[in-house]
């Protein structure tokens, strides 16, 4: 089954709001990736939390993918990534 490629939020807005938004999430999944790459090279111990984050469990079959959902894994990442290095390296 299709999914409409936009949520239904951002229907009705114009092409550029639409395009700022692509933006905005192809910025975030690239963060993402960036952020994940840098968790299974420095410290692959903790790729098996990334399964585990609450965020990444989604409680729908289909759950949307909105920006304040990159944004909000975004930012788990990078706290346990940031506070993982923290706690495990010498400064």
């Amino acid at each position: 089954m299709m999914t409409n490629a936009y949520p239904p939020a951002t229907a009705n807005w114009s092409k550029a709001q639409q395009l700022t938004h692509k933006q905005l999430i192809a910025n975030f999944n690239a963060r993402i990736l960036v952020v994940t790459m840098s968790i299974r090279k420095e410290f692959p111990e903790l790729s098996k939390y990334i399964e585990e984050m609450p965020i990444t469990v989604p409680i729908n079959q289909h759950p949307a993918i909105t920006l304040k959902n990159l944004k909000d894994y975004y930012g788990s990442l990078s706290a346990m990534l940031t506070n993982y290095r923290d706690e495990h390296t010498d400064n």
